[in-house]
């Protein structure tokens, strides 16, 4: 073997040495992007799989808007638990309480709603609820209509503020002291058994408050719950969603619709 010849096979093994390097390298890369397309892949059926589980859940919560009242032993709400309690799921009414950004401003001025909020504010702040359009300060309304440019927002309605089957007795009392209802120390008892009963109704009330039939106490308390928090777990995630009573009058609901959705 001459000089050229020894030269040319080495020139050969390098070049052959450096294409394995780089071969080497590629599918490496092909490796990794392979395993981070299923991976995402994956991930993107995972929440998809939680998405319909939600739609499935909100379709039987949507059985709720033929119910007069919602509380956690309605027979409805009993079987949506059991449905899902391999999910681990919750759910809670997240908007029967005081929400301070929509409430009017004499009241939450109140000494005994402010000693309320002061005592309770860590456990029960909220941030969902509706406006309700005969109990509220005109200056929230304008402030609304003008931030969604005058359009026809289901958001203030006349649908009541808080379901006083959800609501804490404690409120209940203060909201009863803002209106001055008269022997209510006396009778609140009563009320409370009622609810305990679960037989609360508009008549009841006006008879053991001793308000009218258009007593703006009907604009705060009702029977049914305007937002509800969801939790589940399915496939490792952990999903949060908020649905909203979409109402249809002061006394229906029109349909249930997720409005806020996390999934971890």
């Amino acid at each position: 073997m001459n000089k050229d010849e020894g030269f040319m096979t080495l020139t050969g093994i390098l070049i052959i040495f450096f294409l394995s390097i780089l071969l080497s390298v590629l599918c490496s890369l092909v490796y990794s992007n392979r395993k981070y397309i299923d991976a995402y892949q994956s991930e993107l059926e995972k929440k998809e799989k939680c998405k319909l589980i939600l739609k499935d859940i909100i379709s039987d919560l949507n059985r709720l808007k033929y119910e007069e009242s919602d509380y956690y032993e309605l027979d409805i709400i009993k079987e949506i638990f059991r449905k899902y309690e391999d999910k681990k799921f919750v759910m809670k009414d997240c908007s029967s309480n005081i929400n301070v950004n929509f409430f009017k401003k004499d009241f939450l001025e109140n000494e005994d709603v402010k000693n309320y909020l002061y005592l309770k504010q860590s456990e029960n702040q909220i941030y969902y609820g509706w406006i309700n359009k005969n109990w509220s300060d005109e200056e929230t309304r304008k402030k609304i209509d003008k931030e969604f440019d005058g359009k026809n927002l289901v958001i203030i309605n006349e649908m009541p503020l808080i379901n006083i089957y959800m609501c804490d007795l404690e409120l209940l009392d203060v909201i009863a002291n803002y209106f001055k209802i008269k022997n209510y120390e006396k009778n609140k008892y009563e009320l409370y058994e009622l609810i305990n009963q679960k037989k609360i109704n508009k008549e009841n009330i006006k008879k053991i408050l001793s308000v009218s039939d258009n007593s703006m106490i009907f604009e705060i308390l009702g029977t049914k719950t305007s937002f509800w928090n969801i939790s589940f777990s399915e496939s490792g995630k952990r999903v949060n969603a908020v649905i909203a009573a979409i109402p249809e009058s002061k006394d229906k609901i029109k349909e249930y619709k997720l409005i806020e959705m996390l999934i971890n």
